[in-house]
């Protein structure tokens, strides 16, 4: 049971150095004045203002941004629903 954990959290993990990765393609692609705006913005999946700020370059980071987010926020979640379902088990087992 421990290395289906140790799988959900290292593809959380890869997910998320995905993430930061292309976040900061992002803001090193943004204007130079306008680097902390874009992180803000990214930050709040504001991704239109992104783009209009950094051109038609940010699409393909966007893209990658939000996948690795949600694959993230997925092996999260799938973590949290195994280990309840194998206290559920383990504790009707006994």
């Amino acid at each position: 049971m421990q290395f289906v954990f140790i799988i959900f959290a290292l593809g959380a993990a890869a997910a998320w150095l995905v993430a930061v990765a292309s976040a900061f393609g992002l803001m090193t692609a943004a204007p130079p004045g306008t680097r902390f705006a874009t992180i803000f913005d990214i930050g709040f999946w504001r991704f239109a203002a992104v783009e209009s700020r950094v051109g038609p370059a940010a699409f393909t980071h966007i893209r990658r941004y939000r996948a690795a987010i949600i694959t993230f926020f997925a092996s999260v979640l799938a973590g949290l629903a195994t280990g309840m379902a194998a206290i559920q088990f383990s504790s009707s087992a006994n």
